[in-house]
């Protein structure tokens, strides 16, 4: 998780239910007429510490790195493309957590006296309520399942980077071991496996990685057979009769893998909304 300075923020998340039940309590006790109340959790911590908790609750490892620099409207584009939550409604959010949230005046507990629930029974009584009764929201009818593009992605970036080794056992062209070439294939391999790892996590930032990856892999391919037709080679000397046949190959490969990402990319806020796993 990539998080700026705010992660260190303090917050005091509260239940749901606490609030609803303040609130209805409140109704009932003329004292609180007219008056403002601080309402927390038992549970004083900072964002960090609250998405660790979530995180030991999924049982998963969470990995922060924090950048000083990430401001509130980056931090929201971020969210949106490895959450299933807007930037739009992110953003808002997010430019709140920059101040510390917490109770200064605890009267409430006087008046309305009760038992607060911590933050992870919190968590697992809102988690079993979204599992039982998800959210119903029409998904948009569709030509090809997600399913289906989940799986011809992954195939179709592994066939890329196999494609991508012939220059190393099929090229005889000079021009791919020189240290420009290295480097960029380094930074495209590195690229695709990442994608591969955020896909199989159905993060919108994998389809989105590979999308750029697959349109400039089409377009590497492209230029290189450009001297069937323009007669000249634009990215480096001519390639072989072979080369240019699997440049072809190629560049089919890649074009799914544009189709593909494109459709996934919007499609995973839509399933993800039916408020259950894909």
């Amino acid at each position: 998780m990539v998080c700026p300075s705010w992660v260190k923020s303090l917050a005091q998340p509260i239940a749901v239910d606490d609030v609803i039940f303040y609130l209805a309590e409140c109704l009932a006790k003329p004292e609180t007429e007219g008056q403002i109340f601080e309402i927390g959790g038992p549970d004083k911590m900072t964002y960090e510490e609250l998405m660790r908790v979530y995180a030991a609750y999924l049982n998963k490892n969470l990995f922060v790195l924090q950048i000083p620099f990430l401001t509130t409207r980056l931090s929201s584009y971020w969210v949106d493309l490895i959450t299933p939550v807007k930037a739009s409604l992110a953003r808002p959010l997010i430019d709140s957590l920059v101040h510390d949230t917490v109770v200064t005046d605890d009267k409430i507990t006087k008046i309305i006296p009760m038992r607060l629930k911590s933050v992870r029974e919190s968590i697992d009584i809102a988690t079993n309520e979204m599992n039982s009764s998800p959210p119903k929201s029409e998904l948009k009818q569709e030509k090809t399942g997600f399913k289906i593009n989940q799986k011809l992605i992954q195939i179709s970036l592994l066939a890329m980077a196999l494609i991508g080794t012939s220059y190393y056992w099929l090229d005889d062209r000079p021009d791919v071991y020189q240290t420009l070439w290295l480097i960029a294939a380094f930074v495209w391999y590195a690229v695709i496996f990442s994608s591969i790892f955020l896909i199989h996590h159905k993060t919108r930032l994998g389809y989105f990685m590979a999308g750029l990856l697959s349109w400039t892999t089409l377009a590497i391919w492209l230029f290189d057979n450009s001297y069937v037709v323009f007669q000249t080679s634009l990215i480096a000397s001519q390639p072989s009769e072979m080369m240019t046949i699997r440049n072809f190959i190629g560049i089919v490969v890649a074009s799914i893998t544009v189709i593909a990402s494109h459709n996934l990319f919007h499609k995973v806020i839509d399933y993800q909304y039916k408020g259950r796993s894909i």
